[in-house]
């Protein structure tokens, strides 16, 4: 079996890559929330959690109970003793993680206030970032995640009653960006560091708009950036994407564009070691907000279709956040987020693994329990199965065929329909519209028959509701089986544009001789993972 999936690259368009069945491209997603877990309870709890939870990794604060010291109050001028999270650092390598091997330690910006001008201050907030650092680096996490929204008394906005200069502030701002980083590195130079806001904050050095000395602290941050750190903008931003362009233009711009915010020096780093990420809000597919997400029986599948725009756009991670409900409550699953949503862990799942679900798809589409979405499988030539069909100069239609369309070479098409089956003569190429629904993961199979060595290549393209290109792939891929009966050619597609009405699938013989023997396509498929998805109630 040859699986091919669509992934995301710069621009909006997508490329049919072929890529291994057991692993296609896909962001990995972080857990993170109200109902965050903790070292101590990952000792204890990790391999369940990995079984029962769909993710590859999970951000947490370190704690010491004791003292009543968390990652998350990190920012205020009160030292910590350089043993302080030890305890987590023994609960962290106790843990033997297969699935969470994406784990982030979180930190806010919280509780303030700090004075910008108060070195002795900063100092202390740097040091403490070291101890955050190196307790990541020997628990074998990824990195250090930093939340820079305001939850205490910090304020990154520009304060003129401070009796400070804008400027003057603004460069003691990137000053301490630079000693937090530097403090970071120091421990963990190869460490992945994200932010939920880095420059994708879109605002410019300024004093006239709101959080206008974060974007000087950033600039700081990537003063001291070494070679071997990754730097993930999270994009929080990313809750209200609904499309795949939109995805796919805000992470063009974080990889192309944000380095304006940027000091000149900082901008060359910035272009070599940036990876845009995304944020993932739960709630509003569950609890009403104006103007978001429909509760009309359709969001869950609203859900993995957003998510898997995200999850193909993104370049490492796209980060997953709830608020009212625990997906991990293995004592009182009635009170969990799947009780809420029904199916959520497995529109999750399918999002991040579509092909696991390929068998699934195609047993259910034996047993009829979901439709097949190729238009006249069967090839029946009579005329109330005739089938809409893209229509170009440059193809002819197949009269007896409805629904499809053909090029071939000369008068003699080659072409013919015996006993349900399509045979295609060397050269000969069909077309099959397929109506689809953006955000959509379908899986295509094609089964064939041939002889001679003959085998059948395909590509696939996209048609608007308007009948024009939204987009073409020129790749054509082959299956590679031996001759005879029970080769297929096998694609899974998606996420599919938010604009597409049509998937057009472009199959033809393979390039040789005139004399060989035709190719033989036997009752085609494509099956689409939305049906795997159990219906909700109106909410």
């Amino acid at each position: 079996m040859k699986t091919v999936y669509r992934t995301a690259l710069l621009g909006l368009a997508l490329f049919l890559g072929c890529l291994n069945a057991a692993t296609p491209y896909r962001a990995k997603l972080l857990h993170y929330g109200w109902d965050y877990t903790k070292a101590g309870y990952l000792s204890w709890r990790h391999k369940l959690m990995e079984e029962s939870m769909p993710f590859d990794g999970v951000m947490f604060p370190l704690t010491n109970e004791e003292s009543n010291i968390t990652s998350l109050w990190i920012w205020d001028a009160t030292p910590w003793p350089d043993d302080v999270f030890d305890k987590d650092l023994e609960y962290l390598k106790s843990c033997n993680f297969q699935r969470f091997t994406n784990n982030f330690v979180m930190t806010w910006n919280s509780p303030g206030p700090l004075d910008w001008f108060d070195d002795g201050a900063w100092e202390t907030v740097a040091a403490k970032y070291r101890i955050v650092a190196r307790v990541a680096k020997e628990a074998g996490l990824k990195g250090v995640c930093f939340d820079p929204e305001p939850y205490a008394k910090f304020n990154w906005n520009y304060l003129p009653e401070s009796g400070h200069a804008f400027d003057e502030t603004a460069d003691i701002a990137r000053k301490r960006g630079r000693q937090i980083m530097a403090a970071l590195a120091a421990e963990y130079p190869d460490m992945t560091f994200m932010a939920f806001w880095l420059n994708s904050f879109d605002r410019a050095r300024s004093n006239q708009t709101d959080w206008t000395l974060y974007t000087a602290f950033v600039d700081g941050l990537w003063d001291a950036v070494p070679p071997g750190m990754t730097v993930v903008d999270g994009v929080e931003g990313g809750y209200v994407v609904n499309t795949q362009s939109g995805a796919l233009r805000i992470a063009q711009r974080v990889r192309r564009d944000y380095d304006a915010f940027l000091s000149p020096e900082n901008r060359d780093r910035y272009k070599k070691q940036i990876s845009a990420g995304f944020g993932f809000y739960l709630d509003p597919y569950v609890y009403p907000v104006p103007g978001w997400i429909k509760l009309d029986g359709t969001q869950l599948v609203t859900l993995f279709h957003n998510m898997n725009y995200l999850l193909s756009a993104a370049d490492q991670y796209v980060w997953f956040y709830s608020e009212k409900h625990r997906m991990f409550v293995p004592e009182e699953p009635e009170i969990s987020w799947e009780a809420k949503l029904p199916g959520l862990d497995k529109a999750l799942r399918m999002a991040c693994h579509p092909e696991a679900y390929v068998a699934e798809l195609m047993q259910k589409g034996a047993e009829g329990a979901i439709a097949n979405h190729w238009p006249n499988p069967d090839f029946d030539v009579a005329a109330d199965k005739a089938l809409e069909a893209p229509h170009r100069d440059d193809w002819k239609l197949i009269s007896t065929l409805p629904g499809y369309e053909a090029w071939f070479e000369g008068d003699n098409p080659a072409i013919s329909v015996v006993d349900g089956k399509l045979e295609l003569g060397a050269g000969c190429v069909v077309i099959a519209p397929i109506t689809v629904t953006g955000g959509s993961v379908y899986n295509i199979t094609i089964p064939f028959q041939s002889a001679d060595g003959a085998s059948l290549y395909a590509n696939v393209g996209f048609l608007n509701a308007q009948g024009v290109w939204v987009e073409q792939d020129n790749a054509m891929e082959e299956a590679k089986q031996p001759d005879g009966d029970g080769r297929q050619l096998q694609l899974l597609i998606g996420p599919v544009p938010d604009a597409a009405a049509q998937m057009v699938v472009i199959m033809r013989h393979g390039e040789l001789p005139k004399d060989t023997g035709p190719v033989t396509i036997v009752h085609p498929s494509a099956y689409c993972l939305d049906d795997l998805l159990p219906p909700l109630a109106d909410k």
